[in-house]
């Protein structure tokens, strides 16, 4: 009983670890796009005013 217990509170720190780096992830892939954006907003805008 006290292994599967053991087990089960490993697998859901596992888990808990993996969604907490997918959700790492997932925010610097869109703080990228961020800022891929804004450059690209700014670019364009400065383009045009010349």
């Amino acid at each position: 009983m006290r292994s599967h217990l053991l087990q089960w509170a490993l697998a859901t720190s596992r888990n808990k670890d993996q969604i907490s780096n997918i959700f790492s992830g997932f925010a610097g892939l869109l703080a990228i796009l961020l800022v891929v954006a804004v450059f690209c907003i700014l670019w364009n805008w400065n383009k045009r005013k010349k």
